[in-house]
């Protein structure tokens, strides 16, 4: 398979630019400090931008597109409540003790008598 000169020079200035941007906004984001707002919105990015590219295609082609998109939006909504779910299997009424540690505030903490 043979390359054109011209097609691969434009793959690797896009490389480049993509990679580019990326850095400098990682590197930009490391420095802010966003707010509860800008941070939620942040988040909701992803959902918002594949729903703009799912949506049309669900909602133009058909019952089975339809159906399959339907069940995809039910299990994202049941994750999502789920994760929201306290997380109860990491509760214990014994407290955790760090037997490795060598600080005698904690190692001191507990003793056999207290179980």
């Amino acid at each position: 398979m043979t390359m054109d000169p011209y097609n691969l020079t434009l793959i690797l200035l896009v490389t480049l630019v993509t990679f580019a941007m990326r850095a400098v906004g990682a590197v930009v984001m490391a420095r802010v400090e966003l707010g509860p707002v800008s941070s939620a919105a942040f988040e909701a990015m992803p959902v918002a931008v594949l729903t703009a590219f799912i949506a049309p295609a669900v909602l133009t082609q058909g019952l089975p597109e339809a159906v399959a998109g339907t069940a995809a939006v039910l299990v994202g909504i049941a994750e999502d409540i789920s994760s929201m779910a306290p997380d109860r299997s990491r509760e214990s009424s014994i407290p955790e003790i760090d037997i490795q540690s060598k600080d005698s505030s904690v190692a001191g903490e507990y003793t056999n008598d207290t179980f």
